[in-house]
C-alpha cells in the first residue's frame, strides 16, 4: 500500500474505514480503526487521525482501545503544541493502562508524559517519567523502540538538570543499544543520539568534540530533505560551537540557514531557540538593537505559543541586554514579575491537571462502577426468570408426557382388549365351523352313504322301470355327497394346517373343476420358492377362498377354453397370477357380482392387493399381490 500513490491510499483507506463499519466483532473493528487512524497519520493527514479517535472515545467501552484512543490523542495535541490537552489525555491513558497488562502502550504513555513534563521544566518529574518507562520495558521482549526513547530522555532531562556526566552515560548507553539492534532508520535515531551527545560536549565546554559529533550527523545522506528539524536543530549547535570558539563570523551562517529552515517548516520551539542564539551573536558583535529585536520575536513567539519554560530564558537574555537604561529597567520589572507569574501558572497549571485528571477518572470508575452494579442485577433477575421459565417448561412438558403416557396405555389397553375380543370371536367362530363340518362328515355324510347303498340293494330287481329311477336317485345323492364333502373341507380350515394339505387341497378344487368343465387348467404351485407349510393358515384360507371364487367366475361368465394359475415369491411376497383366454370385459364395466368385492374383503384381511388387466375379446388377467 505504501507504493501506491497518495491519492490512492486515501480512496483505499476510505473504502476500508467504510468496510469496517459493519463489523460485528467490537475487538476487530476498534482494532481497525486505531490502524486506519495510524496510516492517515502517516500520509500527514492528522484532523483524519484525530477524528478517528474521538469516535472511538465515544462509541467504545473496551478499556484497552479507550487508553490507545487517548495516547493517540496526546501524541497529536503534542504535535500541535497544545500541550494542556495533551497532559489531559496522557494521564488518562497512563491511570487506564496501569491497571491492564499491556506493557507498551503504558511506555508509550510513560514517555510521552515525560515529555511533556519536560516541556513544562518539570525535569524531575520527567526524569521519574521516562525510568518508569524504562523499567517497563524490561518487563517485555520487543520493546526497543521504547527503551531508546526512555534512554534519549533520561540523557536530555539530566542535560537539563547540568548533571551532564549521567546525561552523557544515557546518551552513550543509547547509542551502544542502537549498535546491537535493528530499530527503524527512518526514525533517525543514532544520528538524534550523536546530536545529543554533543550537545552535552557543547554545555561542558568541549567544543572540539561537540562539533566531531555534530559532523557525524551532518554527513548522513540527504538528511535536510528527510529529516529537516534535526539538520536545523545541528546547524545551529555547531553555530553556537563557532561562536564560543570565538569564530564568530564562521557562526552566522548556520544561524541563518537553521533560522530559515525551522521558519519554513513552521518549527517554533527551534525558531525561538534560534532567536537566542542570534541574540548571543549581534551581542558578541556588540549590535544590541539587532540582539533585542530576536529577544522581542522569540518572546512574541513564546507568548503566542504557549512555551513558558523558554519564555524565562527569553526574558532573561532581554535582562541582560541593557540593565542601566531606565526604559529597560520598567520593562526588566515587569519580566521580572512576568518570570515568576509564568512560573507560579505553569506550576499550578500542572496541579491541576494532575487534579482534574484523578477526579475525572473517579467519575468515571464511580460510572462504570454503577453501570457494573446495574448490569450485575439485571443478569441477576434475568437468570431468576430463566430459571423459572425452565422449571415451569420442565413441569408443563412433565405433565404433557404422563398425560400422553396416560392415553397411550389406555388405547394399548383397549387394542389388547379389541384383540383378545376379535380373537375370542374367530376362535368361537372356527370351534362352531369345525363342528358343523364334523356334523356333516360324521352324520349327514354317513346317512346319505347308508340310503345310497339301500338302493343299490333294491336295484338288483330286474324292473327296468325301478332300476332306471334308482340309479337317478344314486347319481343325485352321489352329487350331494360331493358338495357335502367339499363343504365340511372349506369349513374345516384345521386342514390347512396339516403338512402338504394346502397343496393337496388346491389339486383337488382344480381337478374337480377340469373334470366337470371342458376348460383346460394349468396350475403351478412354485414349490421351489413357495414353503406352504411355512405360510400362515389363515393367509392359505383366504387364497383358497379367492382362487375357488375366481375359478367360478371364470367358468360362470368368461366362456374361455384355458385357465392358467401361476403363484410366485418375490422378496417375500406371494404374487397369484390367474388368466384365461375368455371374452373379457371393458374398464369400468364388469358383470361377477359380489365377486370382485369378496376377493378385496379377504385381501383386505391379509394386508393383500390386486388389480386386473382386461379388454374385450382379449380375456382377464388377475394379478394379486399378498405380504408373508
Amino acid at each position: 500500500m505504501e507504493n501506491l500513490p497518495i491519492q490512492q491510499q486515501l480512496d483505499l483507506l476510505e473504502r476500508l474505514e467504510e468496510m469496517n463499519k459493519w463489523t460485528l466483532l467490537k475487538e476487530v473493528k476498534y482494532s481497525n480503526d486505531i490502524k486506519i487512524a495510524n496510516r492517515y497519520w502517516n500520509l500527514g493527514y492528522k484532523a483524519k487521525f484525530k477524528d478517528i479517535n474521538d469516535k472511538i472515545l465515544k462509541a467504545c467501552d473496551l478499556e484497552s482501545f479507550i487508553a490507545r484512543a487517548h495516547l493517540n490523542l496526546a501524541e497529536f495535541f503534542y504535535v500541535e503544541q497544545r500541550m494542556e490537552l495533551s497532559y489531559r489525555h496522557i494521564l488518562t491513558a497512563e491511570s487506564i493502562l496501569l491497571k491492564s497488562t499491556n506493557i507498551r502502550d503504558l511506555s508509550d504513555a510513560l514517555i510521552l508524559k515525560g515529555q511533556l513534563q519536560y516541556h513544562y521544566g518539570e525535569y524531575f518529574l520527567a526524569e521519574n517519567s521516562a525510568t518508569r518507562a524504562l523499567i517497563a520495558c524490561k518487563k517485555r521482549n520487543g520493546l526497543d523502540g521504547q527503551k531508546y526513547k526512555s534512554l534519549n530522555l533520561l540523557g536530555i532531562v539530566n542535560m537539563e538538570l547540568d548533571h551532564y556526566e549521567k546525561s552523557l552515560e544515557f546518551h552513550l548507553k543509547a547509542l551502544n543499544f542502537l549498535e546491537h539492534r535493528k530499530l527503524d532508520s527512518t526514525a533517525f535515531f543514532r544520528e538524534t543520539t550523536l546530536f545529543n551527545i554533543g550537545l552535552v560536549y557543547h554545555l561542558k565546554r568541549n567544543n572540539v568534540e561537540a562539533t566531531n559529533y555534530f559532523s557525524k550527523v551532518l554527513t548522513t545522506y540527504d538528511l535536510k530533505n528527510k529529516n529537516p528539524s534535526l539538520y536545523a536543530n545541528v546547524l545551529d549547535a555547531m553555530g553556537m560551537c563557532k561562536l564560543e570558539s570565538e569564530n564568530i563570523d564562521q557562526a552566522l551562517p548556520f544561524f541563518i540557514k537553521s533560522q530559515n529552515i525551522n521558519d519554513n517548516w513552521r518549527l517554533v520551539y527551534r525558531s525561538i531557540i534560534n532567536d537566542i542564539h542570534l541574540s548571543n551573536f549581534y551581542l558578541r558583535k556588540r549590535d544590541s538593537a539587532s540582539a533585542e529585536q530576536y529577544l522581542r520575536r522569540g518572546l512574541y513567539k513564546c507568548q503566542s505559543n504557549n512555551f513558558p519554560v523558554v519564555s524565562t530564558e527569553v526574558i532573561t537574555e532581554l535582562l541582560k541586554l541593557a540593565p542601566t537604561r531606565h526604559p529597560l529597567d520598567v520593562l526588566g520589572e515587569r519580566l521580572r514579575d512576568s518570570i515568576a507569574n509564568r512560573d507560579q501558572m505553569a506550576k499550578r497549571k500542572f496541579a491541576r491537571l494532575n487534579y482534574e485528571t484523578i477526579e475525572a477518572l473517579e467519575d468515571r470508575n464511580s460510572a462504570i462502577k454503577s453501570k457494573w452494579i446495574f448490569i450485575t442485577i439485571c443478569g441477576f433477575l434475568l437468570i431468576i426468570l430463566g430459571l423459572t421459565f425452565v422449571i415451569v417448561w420442565q413441569r408443563t412438558k412433565q405433565i404433557n408426557m404422563r398425560l400422553a403416557q396416560e392415553r397411550y396405555n389406555s388405547r394399548e389397553k383397549l387394542y389388547q382388549f379389541l384383540l383378545k375380543q376379535a380373537s375370542a370371536v374367530e376362535n368361537a367362530r372356527l370351534v362352531e365351523q369345525n363342528r358343523i363340518a364334523k356334523e356333516l362328515h360324521d352324520g349327514v355324510m354317513n346317512k346319505l352313504l347308508s340310503v345310497r347303498l339301500s338302493l343299490y340293494v333294491f336295484c338288483r330287481d330286474n324292473n327296468v322301470r325301478y332300476n332306471s329311477l334308482c340309479f337317478k336317485q344314486i347319481d343325485l345323492i352321489q352329487s350331494i355327497e360331493l358338495e357335502l364333502r367339499s363343504l365340511a373341507h372349506n369349513l374345516n380350515n384345521n386342514e390347512l394346517g396339516q403338512k402338504g394339505k394346502f397343496k393337496e387341497l388346491v389339486q383337488e378344487l382344480v381337478e374337480r373343476y377340469q373334470l366337470s368343465t371342458e376348460i383346460k387348467f394349468i396350475l403351478d404351485l412354485d414349490e421351489k420358492k413357495l414353503y406352504w407349510d411355512g405360510i400362515d393358515k389363515r393367509v392359505k384360507l383366504n387364497i383358497y377362498r379367492i382362487l375357488e371364487e375366481t375359478l367360478s367366475n371364470a367358468i360362470k361368465h368368461s366362456n374361455c377354453t384355458f385357465v392358467q394359475i401361476q403363484f410366485n415369491c418375490i422378496a417375500d411376497v406371494i404374487k397369484l397370477e390367474i388368466a384365461d383366454n375368455g371374452q373379457g370385459f371393458a374398464k369400468g364395466q364388469s358383470h361377477r357380482g359380489m365377486g370382485l368385492k369378496n376377493i378385496n374383503d379377504r385381501l383386505d384381511q391379509i394386508n393383500g392387493k390386486f388389480f386386473i388387466q382386461s379388454s374385450p375379446s382379449n380375456g382377464t388377467k388377475l394379478f394379486i399381490e399378498i405380504p408373508i
